[in-house]
């Protein structure tokens, strides 16, 4: 390898400079390379987590709107909850008022058909000559009220 005499500075072997150019430039183009690679990769990451920051703030988003949802389908079923309850209610009203119908229902049947009876006995009797018992049934005793009670016997003769 020979050193030129220009490159020399008496002690130290220097290098020309005029062939150091293209190395300097080339390692600093590769750093700058590098650095503009770090900016490029640092505004992908600024883009990305602005990215994300978007998407969580959508799923914020949507979150709140399935809680509020949830929130207005609870207040909906315990409406219809309270409705049923109020159905039930008046089911079992009417059921109840039903059976008080239906014995006093009972009742008229059981007096009218006693009354058949007293007015056949009455007429046999008329026919016949005898004296007739009548029973005569006050509406208390067909409507419940079993402390109204009162029967009267009465005897006809004919």
């Amino acid at each position: 390898m020979s050193i030129w005499t220009e490159s020399t500075n008496g002690e130290d072997i220097t290098a020309d400079q005029e062939y150091l150019w293209p190395t300097f430039g080339f390692d600093f183009e590769a750093q700058n390379e590098n650095e503009v690679g770090d900016v490029d990769t640092l505004s992908d990451l600024n883009e990305i987590e602005e990215k994300m920051k978007m998407e969580v703030e959508e799923e914020l988003k949507k979150e709140k709107q399935l809680e509020e949802e949830l929130k207005n389908a609870e207040n909906h079923a315990k409406t219809l909850l309270k409705r049923l309850k109020g159905l039930e209610q008046k089911q079992m009203t009417n059921s109840e008022q039903q059976k008080t119908d239906q014995k006093a229902l009972n009742a008229m049947k059981k007096y009218q058909k006693q009354q058949q009876q007293t007015i056949d006995a009455l007429t046999q009797k008329l026919k016949g000559g005898h004296p007739v018992t009548l029973r005569i049934f006050p509406h208390s005793v067909l409507f419940g009220k079993a402390n109204e009670r009162n029967l009267v016997d009465q005897n006809y003769n004919a």
